[in-house]
């Protein structure tokens, strides 16, 4: 029949059966269950039920099952069954407990019950029964003990104090994945219990373990430890400083895009200059030597850098070696320096500044090497690094045993010159150099001798000319003669004679003219008016007749040996010469402005430039006291006149006191100025200026300018030309080339104590400044020009050792920097002396050969 069941009542008999069940659980470790059938309902029972009809256990895990009947009619009714299983065990209350071998197995419950034959029994209260066996199973699967325990994730991959969840499980025998208490651990980082892991600080390869509590089964998860990408690199300090030998520790910190430092980083270092320092792997920095390296660390392709600046170690002291020696004058003596540092090791490689105390007694080269110049003590001193070390050097002389005279006789003319030379010699008969010599005259007034024997005839006589040299001394015995009438006519007034004697009578030296301006009328060409001795209160203006030639010219010469003074008691000028004058001589005579209202002497035009005075001639005089220039020439064809061997002071006012009037002002071309000697002047010694741009191919050569407000300027011309001169104790400028010259040449000039030493305006250019000496004279040398050529000069720091710059002798010493090292210059073929150039191997420095 179909089967059917009343709910209320099949919960009613569950909620029965599990009472019952719990019952026997109650008791089922006290005695054996009694089975007792329950009564039995009107419809037999055909089927046992247990339940649950399928369980999966654990070894020794429990399980209780229950059993009940169904009726064919479908009711559940309880039924009282015994317990059969065929692993594990169960009790006789339905109690089972799995054992430890997996696998499937069946529990079964078995009832007895006796049912009625036939339905209709009952009703007919006639019992007719039977018995039989009624079996119910459920089925158990063992899934056996744990055999393995896995962790999840395998492999996992995380930063720095990064974190991961890790989670474990088990796998019974039968492969069923279940739950398991395990304890957690790990090589690197840390771990929590709950499988929380946190990486540590360093990268790398690492392991989390799973091991199952209070067991020895266990899994591993692989884990990498990856480090944040370096983006920049910091090495500290970013510069340092180390001495030779010495070491500095360097820092490089590996930092990520945020700035933050990242640690256990790899890196390398490196050195841009080894020979200078080196580094090492942990970046420990040694000095080598002097000088500058970068230092790099680089890790994971990103570099730092630090500047490294390699010092020496500082000299402490210097120690010369000899410490004390003594030379002979003109010897030389190579002495050593040795820097060394505090701990007294020599220390090499360094710069050494050599000095001395007396250079003219002993000077020192650059590179130690000593040389006597005249006897006395001085001190050697070389600096390094400001530290010094002395020696003591005595120079001491051979005795001077003679001193030779030449030539020893001589006969010179008035007014002429002559140039003896002294030479000292020891007892062997050798020269000796560098000694000092002094000259004198028993007869200066007869014959003069200069601070360098140069002898002059002054008037007719004897005279003995004395060198002496310590001690020791020679002669010169010296006839000084007339000179002979001059070649052509001569005409002859003094302040006795009388102007109404004839041209003729005047050519007689008993009846002479009395008066310049009457006189001068008597000249032609190839004629000399000679001029006796005395004062002459005239001028003489643009009346001197003219020459034809240098071979022809008019002279005015002072008779030989006798004193002619031209000093006008008024007027504009002392001479004047214009309107087309030419080839006329002025010699020994001196020409005294100070009455006239302008320039002593004046070579311009009349009228017209086409009637300028030229090739005028004045030589060995004097020219002083004018209230404006001492010479003016001035004009465009004021041309080819010299001015030789003159002495030109005192003009122009107080020195100082005008930026206009000069000694000598050429404002024409092709003018010589040559020998002369200018001091005290108001403004410039020599000026070769025109603002018409006429000074042209001036020459001032071997001459003096000293004691003037400015000594010499050479402007708005071209070509001119200045050579041998010495120019000292101006006090603005030594030399000045401006205002629109081009193409001047200074050659072998002596600046000595002015103002500045040599300018070179931006009004200039293509000038060439060679040979020349600049000596404590403010700036040395300015140059503002354009195309200026600059070579072979010496100024600045280098001590020229001049003889005696205070008396005013320039000349060389022995051991001068200037001699030998300057430049061959063709028009300069003598010094300010007439000396021969060059003396040694090369030109000296300067206006004076050293010899």
């Amino acid at each position: 029949m179909p089967f059917t069941f009343k709910l209320s009542k099949r919960l009613a008999l569950i909620k029965a059966s599990l009472a019952l069940a719990a019952a026997m659980l109650a008791v089922a470790c006290e005695r054996p269950v009694q089975v007792t059938g329950p009564s039995q309902p009107s419809s037999p029972v055909v089927q046992i039920v247990v339940s649950p009809d399928t369980v999966t256990l654990d070894p020794y895990q429990s399980r209780q099952f229950l059993a009940y009947g169904r009726t064919q009619a479908g009711d559940s009714v309880a039924v009282a069954a015994s317990w059969n299983v065929q692993g594990g065990t169960i009790t006789s209350g339905g109690l089972y407990t799995a054992d430890t071998i997996a696998g499937t197995y069946q529990v079964t419950a078995t009832a007895q019950v006796t049912a009625s034959n036939s339905p209709a029994a009952t009703a007919a209260s006639t019992t007719v029964t039977g018995s039989s066996t009624v079996t119910g199973s459920s089925q158990v699967k063992n899934r056996g003990p744990l055999k393995q325990v896995f962790v999840t994730p395998t492999a996992a991959s995380v930063l720095p104090a990064g974190t991961r969840q890790f989670a474990a499980y088990g796998k019974r025998a039968n492969g069923d994945s279940v739950p398991v208490s395990v304890a957690y651990s790990a090589t690197g980082g840390t771990i929590s219990a709950a499988g929380l892991y946190t990486g540590g600080q360093s990268a790398g390869s690492y392991r989390v373990i799973a091991t199952q509590s209070g067991a020895t089964l266990a899994d591993t998860a692989a884990v990498t430890i990856t480090n944040v990408p370096v983006a920049s690199v910091t090495v500290s300090p970013t510069t340092a400083s180390v001495t030779v030998g010495a070491t500095t520790l360097l820092t490089a910190t590996p930092k990520d895009s945020n700035g933050t430092p990242l640690t256990g980083r790899a890196g390398t270092w490196v050195s841009s200059n080894t020979a200078v320092a080196t580094v090492s792997t942990s970046g420990l920095v040694t000095g080598v030597a002097a000088g500058s390296a970068t230092i790099t660390a680089t890790s994971e392709g990103k570099n730092g850098t630090s500047a490294i600046t390699v010092t020496n170690l500082p000299v402490a002291t210097v120690t010369l070696t000899p410490a004390v020696a003594g030379i002979l004058v003109g010897a030389t003596l190579q002495l050593t320096a040795t820097p060394k540092d505090s701990l007294g090791n020599p220390l090499s490689g360094r710069v050494v500044i050599w000095a001395s105390n007396a250079p003219s007694l002993a000077a020192v080269s650059a590179t130690g090497l000593v040389t006597g110049g005249a006897a006395g003590l001085a001190t050697i001193t070389a600096t390094s690094e400001g530290k010094n070390g002395t020696s003591a050097i005595t120079v001491t002389n051979l005795p001077v045993a003679t001193v030779t005279v030449t030539p020893a006789v001589a006969g010179i003319l008035v007014g002429a010159t002559l140039q003896l030379t002294a030479t000292p010699k020891d007892s062997l008969g050798n020269p000796l150099s560098g000694r000092v010599v002094t000259w004198a005259s028993n007869a200066p007034s007869l014959a003069s001798a200069s601070a360098t024997g140069l002898v002059t005839g002054l008037v007719v006589g004897t005279a003995t000319i004395t060198a002496t040299s310590e001690g020791k001394s020679g002669t010169a015995a010296i006839t000084v003669t007339a000179p002979p009438p001059p070649g052509g006519p001569a005409v002859y007034v003094a302040p006795a004679g009388n102007n109404a004697v004839s041209c003729a009578q005047a050519q007689n030296i008993a009846t002479p003219k009395q008066t310049l301006n009457n006189a001068i009328g008597c000249l032609t060409p190839g004629t000399t008016l000679l001029i006796r001795g005395g004062t002459y209160a005239e001028a003489l203006l643009d009346n001197i007749p003219s020459g034809t030639s240098w071979t022809a010219p008019v002279t005015l010469q002072a008779y030989p040996g006798e004193t002619v003074t031209l000093r006008p008691t008024t007027g504009s000028s002392v001479l004047h010469f214009q309107n087309g004058q030419s080839y006329i001589v002025i010699n020994g005579l001196i020409l005294d402005g100070a009455n006239v209202g302008s320039d002593a002497v004046k070579i311009t035009y009349g009228s017209a430039p086409t009637t300028a005075a030229h090739h005028i001639r004045i030589r060995n005089g004097e020219i002083r006291n004018a209230a404006a220039q001492g010479v003016l020439v001035s004009g465009p064809n004021t041309s080819f006149n010299e001015l030789i061997n003159l002495k030109i002071h005192d003009n122009g006012g107080a020195v100082g006191s005008t930026n206009y009037n000069h000694g000598i002002y050429l404002d024409g071309p092709n003018n010589l100025v040559d020998n002369c000697d200018l001091y005290n002047n108001a403004t410039y010694g020599v000026q070769s200026y025109s603002s018409n741009g006429w000074a042209d191919n001036n020459t001032i050569r071997n001459t003096k300018i000293h004691g003037n407000n400015k000594g010499l300027a050479i402007g708005a011309g071209s070509g001119s030309t200045a050579y041998n001169n010495v120019v000292y104790g101006n006090r603005v400028g030594g030399l000045t080339v401006d205002y629109g010259v081009s193409n001047a040449a200074i050659y072998n000039n002596t600046f000595y104590n002015n103002g500045t030493g040599i300018y070179i305006g931006s009004g200039s250019a293509n000038a060439l400044v060679r040979n020349n000496v600049v000596w404590q004279s403010g700036t040395a040398y300015s140059n503002a020009g354009a195309g200026t050529t600059q070579d072979h000069n010496l100024w600045g720091t280098s001590d020229p050792r001049f003889v005696s710059a205070a008396a005013g002798d320039f000349h060389l010493q022995l051991g001068s920097p200037a001699i030998d090292i300057g430049a061959a210059i063709s028009i300069v073929p003598t010094d300010l002396d007439a000396f021969p150039r060059p003396y040694g191997t090369a030109y000296d420095i300067g206006a004076y050969e050293w010899h």
